[in-house]
This record gives C-alpha cells, sequence and structure tokens, in this order.
C-alpha cells in the first residue's frame, strides 16, 4: 500500500503543486485568490494529524491507504512548487520571448529544469510514507506497524520490535538510493553530464564513478524484488486458506493446535492477530475474516446489535475467568479508600469488571444494571474507588499506574500472569462468558465451518488447553 498511495499522491499532487506555483503573484498563470484558497486547503491538510487521515481513510479503504495518500498528496504538493522556484528565471523568460505557450514552458522548460530537485522531493515523501504505514498499524492497519505493535509491544517481545525497526531501516535505505539513482539520472537527462558528486568532470570519469553505484543499487533492487516475489508466492499459496481473526495470548495459542489439527482433515487455516476487541468482528463483517474466536457470547450480542453485524456462533470453545490484579496490594482488604480500579473500557467487559467488583463486595450496581454496566450505574461506593477506563490489551502495562486492574484471562497471561498464582481475586469458571467461534451468518452451513469447528472440539485441542493452563481456563465442550 506505501507504494500505490506514493504513486496517487504524486500524480495528484505534483500538478496541484505545479498549479501553485503558477498562479502565485507574478507566476505564468497568476490568480492570487486561486492561490490563496489552495494554499489554505493545502495547509488545512498538512496541519491535520496523520492518525486523524489514517481513520478517515478506514471509510474509503479498509487498509489506511487512504490515509496516506492524503499524506504523500499534501507533501508532494507543498514540495513541488519549492523546486519550481529553483528554475532561472532567465530560462522561462527566453522561451517566453521565443513564442512558447505556458504549457510548453511547463513541459519543455519548468518540469525538466526542476525535475532532480522534484525526484528528490518525492523520494523524501516516500520515505515518509513508511514510517506512515508503521503508524496506521497501531490503529488497524495492518503490516509491519501491526506486527510491531501486536508482538512487539503487547506481547512483550522487543526482539519483534527490533526486528521490525531493522526492516523499516532496510526499506527505507532501498528507498533512498533508488531515488538517488533516479536523480542522478534525471541530472544527466538535463545537462548531458551528471551533477553527481566532486570529481566527475567528463563523461568517462562520470561511467566510472556510476558503475559502483549502479551495481550496488541492482543487488538492493534484486533484493526488493526477490522480496516482493516470495510475498507474492506465499499469497498465492494462501488462497485456498481460511483466515481466522485471534487476539494475542491463549485464544492464538489454542489455535495454532487447532490449526494443525485441521490441516490433518483438509482445512488450511490461517491466523490473524488483532490487538484489540473492536477490529476483529468488523474485518469478519467486512470480508477480511472467515471466522474469528476472541470473543464471550454478551460481547457478539452487543456488536450484532449495536453495529448490525451479521455475524452468528458457531460453537463454545473456552471458558476464561477474570481476574483481579494488583502489584500494591495481597489482598483486597488491603484497598484504601479512593484507589484507582483500571477496567475494561469495551462495554461487555467492563460490565463484567463491575459485576465481579460487585459480587467480592466492593460496589453496588443499579437492580436493573446489565452486563453492559458501566460506573454511571453505581449507587453504592463505600471506599469511593476510582475507575480508569482503558483498552484491555492496555491494562496489564498499567498495573504499576493503578491500586488494581480487573484484566481478562488472555491478556493477563500474555504479560506473563498466571490467574490462580497471581490473582488477588477471580471469576467463577461458571458464567455466561464462553468463548465461542463466529462466522458471518451466510456461511455458517458452509462444509468448512463443520471441520473448524470439529478440530477445535478435537481430543487434541482440550488435551492441550489443560496441560498448557493447569485450570486458568477450561474447554466448553
Amino acid at each position: 500500500m506505501v507504494g500505490i498511495s506514493g504513486v496517487i499522491g504524486s500524480v495528484i499532487g505534483l500538478p496541484l503543486g505545479v498549479l501553485l506555483h503558477l498562479s502565485e503573484r507574478g507566476g505564468m498563470l497568476q490568480n492570487v485568490m486561486l492561490n490563496r484558497v489552495l494554499g489554505m486547503a493545502i495547509n488545512a491538510v498538512r496541519s491535520t494529524p496523520y492518525s486523524v487521515h489514517a481513520s478517515g481513510g478506514r471509510l474509503v479503504d479498509r487498509h489506511r491507504g487512504g490515509g496516506r495518500t492524503v499524506d504523500d498528496r499534501r507533501g508532494a504538493v507543498r514540495r513541488a512548487p519549492g523546486r519550481d522556484r529553483e528554475v532561472d528565471r532567465g530560462l522561462i523568460e527566453a522561451a517566453q520571448a521565443m513564442g512558447a505557450t505556458t504549457s510548453q514552458v511547463v513541459l519543455k522548460v519548468l518540469l525538466p529544469e526542476a525535475w532532480p530537485g522534484i525526484v528528490a522531493a518525492l523520494t523524501l515523501t516516500f520515505v515518509s510514507l513508511v514510517g506512515y504505514s508503521a503508524m496506521a498499524g497501531a490503529i488497524g492497519g495492518g503490516g509491519l506497524g501491526d506486527l510491531g505493535i501486536r508482538y512487539g509491544y503487547q506481547r512483550f517481545l522487543p526482539e519483534v520490535m527490533l526486528a521490525v525497526v531493522l526492516v523499516l531501516i532496510v526499506f527505507v535505505q532501498l528507498v533512498q538510493s533508488f531515488g538517488d539513482y533516479l536523480r542522478h539520472c534525471a541530472c544527466g537527462l538535463r545537462r548531458g553530464v551528471c551533477a553527481g558528486p566532486r570529481g566527475w568532470k567528463s563523461d568517462t570519469d562520470r561511467e566510472k564513478k556510476e558503475k559502483p553505484m549502479q551495481r550496488r543499487f541492482m543487488i538492493k533492487l534484486a533484493a526488493a524484488l526477490g522480496t516482493v516475489v516470495a510475498f507474492f508466492t506465499v499469497a498465492a499459496h494462501a488462497q485456498d486458506r481460511i483466515k481466522v481473526g485471534v487476539t494475542g495470548g491463549p485464544h492464538a495459542q489454542i489455535l495454532e493446535v487447532v490449526k494443525k489439527v485441521a490441516a490433518k482433515q483438509g482445512l488450511n487455516i490461517q491466523i490473524v492477530e488483532f490487538s484489540d476487541y473492536v477490529q476483529p468482528n468488523a474485518a469478519l463483517a467486512a470480508g477480511d475474516l472467515d471466522a474469528n474466536s476472541y470473543q464471550h457470547r454478551p460481547y457478539l450480542d452487543a456488536q450484532v446489535k449495536d453495529r448490525g453485524y451479521k455475524i452468528v456462533k458457531v460453537a463454545d470453545t473456552v471458558i476464561f475467568p477474570m481476574g483481579i490484579y494488583s502489584k500494591k496490594l495481597k489482598s483486597l482488604k488491603d484497598l484504601r479508600s479512593g484507589a484507582k480500579i483500571a477496567v475494561p473500557n469495551d462495554p461487555t467487559n467492563g460490565g463484567r469488571a463491575l459485576l465481579l467488583l460487585q459480587k467480592l463486595g466492593l460496589l453496588e450496581l443499579r437492580a436493573d444494571a446489565s452486563l453492559k454496566a458501566t460506573p454511571v450505574d453505581i449507587v453504592k461506593n463505600p471506599k469511593k474507588l476510582k475507575f480508569i477506563e482503558l483498552d484491555a490489551a492496555q491494562i496489564p502495562r498499567s498495573l504499576a499506574d493503578v491500586d488494581a486492574a480487573a484484566i481478562t484471562t488472555n491478556f493477563a497471561m500474555e504479560a506473563g500472569l498466571q490467574p490462580k498464582r497471581d490473582s488477588i481475586a477471580i471469576e467463577d469458571l461458571n458464567g455466561p462468558y464462553v468463548n465461542i467461534l463466529a462466522v458471518r451468518e451466510a456461511d455458517r452451513d458452509k462444509p468448512w465451518v463443520e471441520k473448524l469447528v470439529a478440530a477445535y472440539h478435537s481430543r487434541e485441542v482440550k488435551q492441550y488447553i489443560d496441560n498448557q493452563y493447569g485450570g486458568a481456563m477450561m474447554a466448553s465442550w
């Protein structure tokens, strides 16, 4: 998506940049009003944070390419006029004196003379896009940013984060090398002799200097092309797979076992990990996934009601008890007045946390409070507890900043916490929060669904759950 966004942004941005230059005061197409309107619009886009562009791009592009295109276009638009201004005014006046039209001046003089600088500016823009692409992972855009966040940050694996950074550095180097090569070529086309480093005083000397650079570039280009070919080869082999979305931790670990069992039945599963509770259902409804395994029934019911998803349950999976954890307390009896308690900010797990705290005698909810209870539904709070609502995946990292926190087992175990060993209170296993396998309503009767359920409910998977998690969770079949 970086390449596509960059090309689209450049195709749109460069003409706008040239128009901005031509319409300025004293320009060949002087139009002060148009210039000001364009300038204000471009500055408005430039001043908007990338995260807003990326989120807005979701409306037209579920991979956040729309947001990256906007950011590439705003870079190309503002950099093009600066390069155009570097062209010797005398050349333009000479062309006009010989009767050249505005379009001829632009195409024959302005752009050719400014082209090396424009190429350098576009290279910088593409390098910036690599950073934007990494940032897009933070809001579900996939790619290297998503990999770094889900595995490196959420799963406490700094080596993964380091690997992502190294890959980005290599990719940026490739982009920069390619841009430098194009800029030198543009210099040669414009002047006959490339305006390269000092010492390039003749064509022969220039060729001697260029050959090592070209060799290095071809090696880098071959490596990049090899990576692309490998990617598409893997993608081609993955076409007959079903994609199952999970959140990191036990859900992902269990599905790895399910994947092996399903392969024996002729079903290939591609596991797609997410770092939050919202995206897996959105991706399933949009057709990016074939199934997901990460949520309990009350959460799915709430999502279907609020968002109109055509998603249904096809099987029960496991039961994860929610626990209360603390780095400051050994018992809930030590909870001070006014203590800060972190709870999930999604409706069902937030309500689940409050119901658990009510059962532990720390608060009382309204009589009609449902599984989607919020702090507003609290009618008695004798210890005047303060509730901090956070994304469920972020709560384990916030333990040092609060007195206690309600954490679901999958995210607790991902952070190295063992429910039976580390929690100061834990939910009963008998409750409504059984996790489920979900698919689109239109797919519920497809043959692969039966194979997926059979693989999940296999003896091998149940044995893995019992041995791996030691009672911290239970298989529901």
